[in-house]
């Protein structure tokens, strides 16, 4: 009998012991070494402007309005034609019936009034993003101001902080005299002082990002000025970034399926120099900014 107790009682030491141990292996989770919000918000201040920037050029050639238009051209073209049948039934039931037909034509002027926007409201358009820009430039000083002493105690250098105040300073000019291309410079080459920040956090692969993304934007800007060897030299050599994002997002499916997008884009990127065409220029450029978006 007292076997079987010392038994029972040593089942229990083993099992507690076992509770134990998995509870001190939940404890033992690794803590990732990132970086802090105040520079992640400046990161995404910078790449709000930039793709509001992208936004106006888009308002300017009408390209968001484009598919829009065609489906609306194509919704107009069948109500024409079923207008035109319902008038033909209403005639043959009752030829007198000619009030309906008058009501269909005015429900049809109305309609013709949405065609495409007016100057003025394109005007407005264009006043609301630049607005949402000055807000977004406003955060980003703030955010600049918070993690100045942060990034000082991880071990930035003053150096590295002084050339992100500068770039962030230009841009600000840019801003202030809606100059597109040269708010696309200083908004890249802030986007490319934050690298060696976020290079201080070993688990952070966001300054690889923001370092294709500057790429890509100075590729767009030279390929607009027709710098075509200028445009192909800044789009080289990203393998050591696309291999160093690739090794610290590990398995996750979404995120690998995003970054060999991007490779595949940042490989196929020069192919549309030779055309000239600034629709194009934007569309690509647009789609590969997404893309790196979607790995923040």
């Amino acid at each position: 009998m007292k076997s079987k107790k010392l038994i029972v009682f040593l089942i229990m030491i083993l099992l507690i012991s076992g509770c134990r141990s998995n509870g001190n292996k939940k404890q033992e989770i690794k803590t990732l070494d990132k970086a802090p919000d105040s520079l992640t918000d400046i990161d995404k201040g910078i790449s709000a402007i930039l793709e509001k920037v992208g936004r106006i050029e888009r308002i300017d050639l009408d390209i968001d309005q484009e598919d829009a238009g065609k489906k609306d051209q194509s919704d107009e073209n069948m109500g024409s034609e079923s207008k035109e049948v319902e008038a033909e039934e209403n005639v043959i039931e009752n030829q007198d019936d000619g009030n309906k037909e008058d009501e269909h034509g005015g429900k049809s002027n109305g309609s013709g009034d949405d065609k495409k926007p007016p100057k003025e409201e394109k005007d407005e358009q264009l006043r609301k993003v630049w607005k949402e820009i000055n807000g977004d430039l406003d955060r980003v000083y703030s955010k600049l101001s918070d993690y100045e002493a942060e990034g000082l105690k991880k071990g930035a250098s003053k150096d590295s902080l002084t050339k992100l105040q500068k770039a962030v300073n230009q841009l600000a000019k840019s801003i202030e005299v809606q100059d597109i291309l040269s708010i696309y410079n200083y908004g890249s080459q802030s986007l490319s002082n934050l690298k060696p920040l976020y290079n201080l956090y070993k688990d952070d692969y966001r300054g690889e990002v923001c370092d294709i993304k500057s790429s890509v934007y100075q590729y767009y800007i030279k390929a607009i000025v027709k710098d075509i060897v200028g445009a192909r030299t800044q789009i080289q050599s990203k393998e050591d970034s696309i291999n160093k994002i690739r090794q610290l997002i590990g398995d996750d499916k979404e995120k690998n399926k995003e970054l060999d997008r991007v490779k595949i884009s940042l490989e196929n990127l020069g192919i549309s120099l030779e055309e000239g065409s600034k629709r194009v220029l934007i569309l690509e450029k647009d789609t590969l900014i997404n893309s790196l978006k979607a790995l923040e």
